[in-house]
């Protein structure tokens, strides 16, 4: 039986160091959807596209959408991550979302 790990606490979360997916199998070979107010934005895609480490025109883990969209205040954002395994994954791996994007209003 494995052992349960120790409460993450806020400290080594903020701590914790921020990598590309290229070295976690379980993340890199899962699946990724996003839907913004029930619309799905990406469909279910593997999530190799986020494997950026390599490229030097590309900040790491960052994919654009080739046809983004407008998404107002006070909507719900849903991203979902499936893995692709849990073996080899340690139960405190963190992962981050984040979407980039500005808009000016009058």
């Amino acid at each position: 039986m494995a052992a349960i790990p120790a409460e993450v606490n806020k400290d080594q979360v903020i701590a914790s160091k921020f990598d590309g997916i290229e070295d976690f199998a379980a993340l890199a070979n899962g699946e990724f959807s996003l839907k913004s107010n029930k619309k799905i934005i990406m469909p279910e895609t593997v999530n190799t596209i986020f494997k950026t480490k390599t490229m030097n025109t590309v900040s790491v883990g960052y994919y654009k959408l080739a046809n983004p969209r407008m998404i107002h205040d006070d909507i719900l954002v849903e991203a979902t991550i499936d893995l692709g395994s849990m073996e080899g994954l340690d139960p405190k791996t963190h992962l981050y979302v984040g979407l980039h994007g500005t808009i000016t209003t009058p």
